[in-house]
């Protein structure tokens, strides 16, 4: 019986392949033929089968934080991966941000001058647009279309808008903090009075991977782990480098602060930064009234949670 049932499970794998992988194909030729247009404002190369350009520039971080010559590419999701993000449950905030992480890196690549870099290196602000790319490439055809219902605050007029990536609105560096950033560090970079430089960078993936991770460790039992509230509060946006973060480094930065001791000018400057950082982080949709013409800003939010990315949502009907 077992047998029988694994080799049912084995056909519809197969046939959910088959059908994915037809419709991948039909993605690229439709995607060919969207983008023989000129007047396309936002040009994509496909520069491997199955992988699409997404345009740095278009990101929620305007590609300002990574190096130049940075390419992001992404392809359709697979019947495995979509199965592994049926299992997220929102009231576990760490094991939905690990099945994201692992979504992001099973269908996108990051080029920097033509050698591969790794997933991790993807700023954490992007990885819901990419995510949200990665699923229009999947449903090419609207097979799995999103609306979020609005009401404009200008006319009152009420309807809905079909949820893209280009709808998504939650990140915006307010003027005052962009005046820190610094094209040629790709970070924020500020001198204080006694000449000392503070650099503060936009987490990656793999920087938030670590910080979740010792969390987890510490929820669980596993590691005791002294947990300083206030240094896991700056620990994402002190560490440049995913590479070069692991416990050992990270303890020696938070013994910094108190062995070398920071200035009351750099924490102050710190924790300023980001909490603004941090108010203009906001998981909202925006678009045009269509009665209007109004601008008109909305919560995001799903039918069935973060689940419906790639679930269809109304599927009893």
């Amino acid at each position: 019986m077992n047998n029988e049932i694994n080799k049912k499970s084995g056909d519809f794998d197969d046939e959910a392949s088959k059908i994915l992988e037809e419709r991948e194909k039909t993605n690229l030729k439709d995607y060919y033929k969207d983008n023989n247009d000129t007047s396309n404002n936002q040009p994509h190369i496909a520069t491997d089968i199955g992988w699409i350009n997404l345009d740095v520039e278009y990101l929620p971080s305007k590609g300002l934080f990574y190096p130049e010559n940075t390419k992001i590419l992404i392809k359709a999701a697979s019947v495995p991966e979509i199965r592994q993000w049926s299992t997220i449950d929102e009231r576990d905030f760490i094991k939905t941000s690990d099945v994201m992480d692992r979504m992001v890196e099973k269908h996108t690549k990051l080029i920097i001058d033509n050698k591969q870099y790794s997933y991790k290196d993807i700023k954490e602000i992007d990885r819901l647009y990419i995510i949200f790319a990665i699923r229009e490439l999947t449903f090419k055809h609207g097979e799995n279309n999103l609306y979020i219902d609005y009401i404009c605050d200008s006319c009152q007029y009420q309807s809905h808008v079909l949820m893209k990536k280009e709808t998504l609105n939650y990140f915006q560096i307010p003027e005052h903090l962009m005046k820190y950033y610094s094209s040629d560090l790709k970070c924020f970079n500020h001198q204080l009075s006694n000449n000392e430089e503070v650099s503060l960078y936009i987490p990656s993936i793999g920087v938030m991977y670590f910080i979740k991770d010792m969390i987890r460790k510490y929820q669980t039992g596993i590691e005791k782990i002294n947990i300083d509230e206030a240094f896991l509060k700056w620990a994402p946006f002190v560490f440049a480098d995913w590479r070069n973060l692991n416990p050992t480094t990270y303890k020696k930065l938070q013994m910094e602060i108190d062995t070398k001791p920071w200035s009351l000018e750099k924490i102050s400057f710190i924790d300023w930064f980001i909490d603004e950082l941090q108010i203009s982080t906001t998981l909202d949709l925006k678009m045009i009234c269509e009665n209007c013409g109004s601008e008109v800003t909305t919560p995001l939010s799903f039918p069935r949670g973060i689940k419906s990315i790639f679930l269809i949502s109304n599927i009893d009907r």
